[in-house]
């Protein structure tokens, strides 16, 4: 990493400085956690500069192994981890079942018309509301499988109601956001009385103890 930076100290001063920075203070696990707004305030760096300096070194450097790694932890937090010695790349990973429900939410998205832009980066809450199902099955004692999962994620997602759409309120964050209250809608049709057709996940659904998993 050392050879890294004089190179780039060399080609490019203001860059050097941001990684330079990040590589000084790192901490003992060689990696920093920092938002955007930070950084573009301590060089006195546009916003659309900073994320071109954060992407493109890494992509120079790790040619064959992973010198640096740039990611987005959580909103407006991103973390830098370095490896000096070279992480090896591996193989890409297998399809997972957060995967596969994210490409078949692709196709939900397009069947419901719903104009779904900034989707790719709500991907990750995709995991966050599985967990959150599992988390309401596993507390019915209901056997959490791969298939079960996706059978209740997808039960799920079908049978939203219109409500959320119509006022736009249909994207990842906002279901996540609104979990409890939107499977307690789908628990219970408007007049009171349980859904007529029930497949296997439809009754995991009705059997969640919704006042538990709000308290959670």
């Amino acid at each position: 990493m050392k050879e890294l930076l004089k190179e780039l100290y060399k080609s490019n001063h203001r860059d050097f400085e941001v990684w330079n920075y990040l590589w000084l203070f790192a901490d003992e696990s060689e990696s920093i956690e920092f938002s955007h707004t930070e950084l573009c305030s301590r060089f006195n760096i546009p916003l659309s500069s900073l994320s071109r300096v954060l992407k493109i070194y890494p992509e120079r450097w790790n040619k064959d192994k992973v010198l640096v790694e740039y990611e987005k932890v959580e909103y407006k937090a991103f973390k830098v981890t370095f490896y000096p010695k070279g992480k090896k790349t591996t193989s890409a990973p297998t399809q997972t079942i957060h995967d596969d429900l994210y490409d078949w939410l692709k196709g939900h998205y397009k069947q419901i018309d719903f104009d779904y832009a900034d989707m790719p980066s709500h991907r990750k809450y995709v995991k966050t509301i599985c967990d959150k199902l599992q988390k309401a099955m596993k507390e019915r004692n209901t056997l959490v499988t791969d298939q079960s999962t996706k059978d209740t994620f997808q039960f799920f997602f079908t049978n939203i109601d219109s409500w959320w759409k119509d006022n736009g309120t249909i994207t990842l964050p906002l279901i996540s956001k609104h979990f409890t209250k939107i499977l307690n809608q789908i628990k219970t049709s408007k007049n009171g009385k349980k859904r007529d057709s029930y497949s296997k996940a439809a009754e995991q659904i009705d059997g969640i103890d919704f006042g538990k998993l709000a308290r959670n």
